[in-house]
């Protein structure tokens, strides 16, 4: 007997326990429907067959589940694939690539940074929770200020009379060591920059607008340095006249003259000689590689450690580095992760470099950790019962005094575009998958912020599993398509507790038998039950998706989560 067959002969039973039934509650509550009217067994306790007629239907409802789960894991056998697309599976924690379409946003302050009219000091501030995407965003800003640059440099009309050339400096907080000042370690990145642009010719130019202050500011020293050299020279150029040879010179020559003779010649060479090859290795030797050095040399707060010398070194920098129409772009990421301490020292350090009319700060950050590290640091303005609030909304005064434009990158309530751009780097997901996908992240986006970050976490999590899904398929009792999966993924990922709880409940012995082979929106009321308030949002918004899911294939498909190892 076919499986349609046995479904139908089952469905007629289960027609005739229904009428028997409603007959046998009419007779206990009131008249009997004429149409379908029959004489129960009076024999009987009414309750009690009343009970054994509601067991039969639930068999046969069993037996009827039962079969429409066999056909629907033919139906998933016949239409299963284990061909699995590797290549690219894995979606990069980062991207160069406009995903979030935010690029026009980038190229307007790209060319408000490089435009000759724009009034420096300057400081961006580039606002938003960790994963919103900050990194890229700042990314996007330096390819627009190098499209800019190439621009200039082929003479695109308008362009070398709109905009400066930029140089990019990029400096990454985070690879700041506390026992060093943070603006040591911006200026040795502004040096490295300049060593990196200009190379050999950048190094001699740098020489002698160092070498030229010390000649004027030494005259004497050098003129007798000359002055000794030269009658060194004349003095052996006269005496070696005199004689034919070396020997004769030897033999003539009194002991006076030599102790005279060494003086001039350990004179000349280190009055004159030293200096002028230590002179010609600073030129030699990459400027990046000098400053590094100083740096990191232990006493190096005593011999260079004021600001004041620190912002005499910057100034001397530009002035010799940049021509009118240059301006340097100091792009700063994630500061946010910096220590409290770091935070604070590096707004301590920008009080160095904002006044420079040369050097425009791009600088990302999540706003409310920064502003709290600053308040924390300024305990003393702040009451001594001072809240959270109290903190944020000083911090964010604080702020307010060093960036000039606060550009906040906000939530996304739509992440279809994203989502495509994404999906496309990988093989891994068919239409329906994807639009499975899509369609969930959307729904929740509703009622709960998802950063770009989480969604590529997201996905690379549905990454690692396909296979192991795909592995298990064969050995599966009740088949588990990934689309299937992915549906109770969504569902476990955002409420793991509740998820936990109601598979754990369905796998009792008790609970097997009384909900076999039963949907999940016949269990939505009792899964309801044990999940808490804040969760009701994004279960009532993701059982759409489940609703039809039988419970033994939920049950799967929860293993399946252990086995991919992503619990």
């Amino acid at each position: 007997m076919s499986l349609d067959e046995e479904k139908r002969i089952l469905n007629e039973k289960l027609e005739e326990v229904r009428i028997k039934t409603n007959n046998l509650i009419v007779q206990l509550q009131g008249e009997p429907d004429e149409e379908y009217y029959e004489e129960p067994n009076l024999n009987e306790n009414p309750n009690s067959y009343l009970d054994e007629l509601s067991r039969e239907a639930d068999l046969i409802k069993s037996k009827i589940r039962k079969i429409e789960i066999q056909e629907e894991n033919e139906n998933k056998i016949s239409n299963f694939s284990s061909d699995l697309e590797l290549e690219a599976a894995l979606i990069d924690k980062e991207s160069d690539v406009d995903l979030l379409d935010r690029n026009s946003k980038a190229n307007v302050l790209a060319r408000l940074i490089a435009n000759k009219q724009t009034i420096a000091p300057l400081a961006i501030g580039i606002y938003g929770k960790w994963g919103r995407g900050k990194s890229t965003f700042v990314g996007l800003i330096e390819k627009n200020l190098d499209e800019i640059n190439r621009r200039i440099k082929r003479n695109i009309p308008n362009h070398e009379v709109k905009y400066k050339k930029s140089y990019i400096v990029r400096l990454n907080p985070t690879e700041y060591d506390d026992h060093k000042m943070i603006w040591f370690s911006i200026l040795k990145e502004l040096y490295m920059k300049y060593d990196a642009e200009t190379k050999f010719r950048g190094r001699i130019k740098f020489a002698w607008n160092s070498l030229f202050p010390s000649f004027k500011n030494n005259k004497g020293m050098y003129i007798f340095s000359v002055l000794l050299v030269i009658a060194c020279t004349v003095a052996y150029s006269l005496w070696f006249s005199n004689y034919d040879s070396l020997v004769d010179t030897i033999e003539n020559t009194e002991l006076y003259v030599y102790l005279v003779s060494a003086t001039l010649l350990v004179g000349s060479i280190f009055q004159f000689i030293v200096p002028f090859v230590k002179k010609l290795m600073f030129i030699i030797k990459p400027l990046s590689n000098k400053m590094l050095h100083q740096i990191l040399v232990p006493d190096f707060k005593a011999k260079l450690g004021t600001r004041e010398e620190v912002k005499h070194s910057l100034d001397k920098l530009i002035k010799i580095w940049l021509r009118e129409d240059e301006n340097i772009v100091l792009i700063v990421d994630e500061l946010d992760r910096c220590s409290e301490k770091t935070i604070v020292e590096f707004f301590s350090a920008l009080q160095l470099f904002i006044s420079s009319d040369s050097i425009i700060k791009v600088i990302s950050m999540n706003e409310e950790l920064v502003a709290l590290a600053l308040a924390n640091n300024n305990q003393f303005f702040l009451k001594d019962q001072a809240t959270r609030d109290d903190k944020l909304s000083f911090g964010h005064d604080y702020l307010q005094k060093y960036i000039s434009i606060p550009v906040y990158l906000n939530e996304h309530s739509d992440y279809s575009t994203f989502l495509e751009k994404l999906l496309k780097q990988t093989n891994f997901f068919d239409l329906e998958e994807k639009i499975t996908i899509i369609s969930i992240i959307n729904d929740i986006t509703k009622i709960k912020d998802i950063t770009p970050r989480e969604v590529k976490r997201i996905l690379n999590l549905l990454v690692l599993s396909k296979e192991s899904v795909i592995s298990h398929f064969e050995a599966m009792e009740h088949k588990v398509t990934f689309n299937e999966y992915i549906r109770w993924f969504f569902v476990f990922y955002f409420n793991p507790d509740e998820s936990n709880f109601f598979v754990a409940s369905m796998k009792t012995v008790k609970n097997q038998k009384k909900y076999m082979y039963m949907r999940f929106e016949s269990m939505y009321g009792m899964f309801m039950s044990s999940v808490k308030e804040d969760s009701h949002k994004r279960i009532r918004y993701l059982n759409k998706y489940v609703s039809d899911m039988r419970i033994e294939v939920i049950v799967a498909a929860d293993s399946l989560i252990d086995k991919s190892l992503i619990r």
